[in-house]
C-alpha cells in the first residue's frame, strides 16, 4: 500500500501571479510557460506545495529560486 501520494503545485497567488511558471503536478518539474525577461524581473521565488494526497494529508512547502 502506498501511503504517499504527492501532488505538486506551486502557489500563484503569492509567488507567480503572473503565472509564468508551471509543475508537473505528478512530478514537480517547473517549467517555463513563457518568455523571462530579466531586465523587468532579475530572479523569482516560487512557493511549491507537495500535498499529500494518500492515508496522511498533509503539506510541505518548498522556496524554488529562478
Amino acid at each position: 500500500m502506498n501511503y504517499l501520494l504527492f501532488r505538486f503545485t506551486i502557489d500563484y497567488e503569492s509567488s507567480d501571479p503572473n503565472m509564468n511558471f508551471r509543475i508537473d503536478p505528478n512530478d514537480g518539474r517547473v517549467m517555463v510557460r513563457k518568455e523571462l525577461d530579466r531586465d523587468s524581473t532579475e530572479r523569482h521565488e516560487l512557493l511549491i506545495l507537495a500535498i499529500d494526497e494518500g492515508r496522511f494529508l498533509f503539506t510541505i512547502t518548498s522556496t524554488c529560486s529562478i
